[in-house]
């Protein structure tokens, strides 16, 4: 399995998201206390209703996993994941939305069992206008999504990363800082 990450330096990050919006790059997000368990629930069960071709399910604990997020730009980026996840699928094939809390993280999970990505476009695959040697020309788009999908989850203070295996499938994984029950931002 390849996989990369938009960040594998993986450094403070906090600090890293303060530096990058004081110069510029990214805009710092409105943001609000948010349980991921319901809400990613929700987001999967509509996602399910809409597409008549695959099983999008959820996979998520029962207990909260609070993170800050601006929610409509936090969806806005697991919708365009799913949408590729099931655009990218077999007819038939199961999407899945999964999270859980890792420590002082929660991770953030869509699965799906497409096409996959070849080993040679990961490290690329969240540049603009980047586009998979197995679906440029095939499929439409134009190489925006993971982009603004990874600048949105930069700007929550988050990294993401894909792993794949060409012609079994993908999963993009989003680490997001955990916000502990009661603590006020």
């Amino acid at each position: 399995m390849s996989s990369f990450s938009a960040d594998p330096a993986q450094p403070e990050r906090d600090a890293t998201a303060r530096s990058r919006a004081a110069q510029g790059s990214v805009q710092l997000l409105e943001t609000e206390p948010v349980d991921l368990t319901e809400r990613l629930r929700s987001i999967a069960e509509h996602q399910d209703a809409v597409s008549a071709a695959h099983r999008v399910i959820a996979s998520v604990p029962g207990e909260p996993l609070l993170v800050d997020a601006n929610l409509p730009k936090l969806e806005r980026a697991l919708d365009n994941l799913l949408l590729n996840a099931i655009k990218y699928s077999p007819h038939g094939g199961i999407v899945t939305l999964s999270a859980e809390g890792h420590g002082d993280e929660v991770w953030i999970s869509v699965t799906d069992q497409g096409i996959g990505i070849p080993a040679a476009d990961l490290p690329r695959i969240f540049d603009r206008f980047h586009r998979g040697a197995n679906v440029s020309g095939r499929t439409s788009g134009i190489g925006l999504g993971l982009a603004s999908v990874a600048r949105a989850i930069d700007a929550h203070g988050g990294t993401i990363e894909a792993s794949s295996v060409e012609g079994e499938g993908s999963t993009f994984t989003i680490h997001l800082p955990r916000r502990r029950a009661g603590v006020d931002r």
